[in-house]
C-alpha cells in the first residue's frame, strides 16, 4: 500500500498538508480514482472554492471564508494525486492548476482589502496592499533564484545550515506555507477575537508570516549554493580520479 501511495503523493509537502489535509484526502484520492473523477473537475472545483473565499471575505463572512479557502486547498491538494493514480497527467491540466494557483490566493487578499475599504478601514485596506505585494515579490524570489522544497533531499542540510538546531524542528520551519495560516488560521482567530482587535492580531500575524517566509527562501538558498558547490568538488573529484586511473 505504502508503495502505491508513494507513486502519487508528493515526496515534499507543507506540515500543514501533512497533518490537516492529507489525514482526509489521501484515504479519498484511491477512490475518487476508482470512480474515474477527472481531476480537471477537482481543480475547476480548487478555483470555484477559492474565489468564492474572497467572495466571502468582501461581504465580512471571516468564519466562513477561511473554511471555504481551507476546503479549496483540499481540493488543491486532491487533484493531481488523482491524476497521477490514474495516470492522467496532461498539460492543459497542470496549466488548469497553475491558474487555480494563481487566481485563487489574490482573490482572497482582495476580498480582505474589499472588505476594510467598504468598512472605511482605509489603514488596514492599505496594509493588505502592502502584504501582497511583499508576499508576491518573495515568491518571485522564490521563481527567479528556481528554490524549491526538493532542495531539502540533500543530507548535509541540517548540518550546514543550522547546527544546532534539531532537523525535525527546522523541518517545520522550512515547510512552512504562510497561505494557510493568512487565509485560514489567522482570519479565523481574528473571527473568534471580534473586530477590530482580531484585524490588528490578522495584521501582526501576516507580517510575522512574510518575515518567516523570506527567512526560509534565504536559507534554502544557502544550503542550495553550499551543496551546490560541495557537488561541484564531488564531481572535479571524480573526474581527477578517472583520469589517474587512465594514466
Amino acid at each position: 500500500m505504502e508503495n502505491k501511495k508513494s507513486s502519487y503523493v508528493k515526496a515534499y509537502q507543507a506540515w500543514s498538508i501533512v497533518f490537516f489535509i492529507d489525514p482526509l484526502a489521501l484515504p479519498l484520492v484511491p477512490i475518487l480514482a476508482r470512480l474515474k473523477v477527472n481531476p480537471n473537475l477537482i481543480t475547476a472545483g480548487t478555483l470555484i472554492a477559492g474565489l468564492s473565499s474572497g467572495v466571502l471575505f468582501a461581504m465580512g463572512y471571516w468564519l466562513w471564508a477561511p473554511i471555504v479557502f481551507l476546503f479549496s486547498h483540499f481540493l488543491d491538494c486532491i487533484d493531481g494525486n488523482v491524476a497521477r493514480l490514474r495516470q492522467i497527467t496532461s498539460e492543459f491540466g497542470a496549466k488548469l492548476d497553475d491558474i487555480a494557483d494563481s487566481l485563487r490566493k489574490p482573490a482572497c487578499f482582495a476580498g480582505i482589502f474589499i472588505y476594510f475599504w467598504m468598512n472605511h478601514q482605509n489603514i488596514f485596506a492599505l496594509l493588505t496592499v502592502v502584504v501582497f505585494i511583499v508576499h508576491v515579490f518573495i515568491h518571485k524570489l522564490y521563481q527567479f533564484f528556481g528554490v524549491s522544497h526538493t532542495d531539502l533531499e540533500f543530507p548535509d542540510f541540517h548540518r550546514k545550515v543550522i547546527r544546532r538546531f534539531a532537523p525535525r524542528v527546522l523541518a517545520l520551519y522550512t515547510f512552512f506555507e504562510e497561505f494557510f495560516f493568512l487565509f485560514f488560521v489567522f482570519p479565523l482567530t481574528a473571527y473568534f477575537i471580534g473586530m477590530p482587535q482580531g484585524t490588528v492580531f490578522f495584521f501582526w500575524g501576516a507580517l510575522f508570516a512574510s518575515v518567516l517566509t523570506f527567512l526560509k527562501l534565504l536559507i534554502l538558498l544557502y544550503h542550495r549554493r553550499g551543496n551546490h558547490y560541495e557537488q561541484v568538488r564531488q564531481d572535479w573529484r571524480g573526474t581527477k580520479g578517472n583520469l589517474d586511473r587512465a594514466t
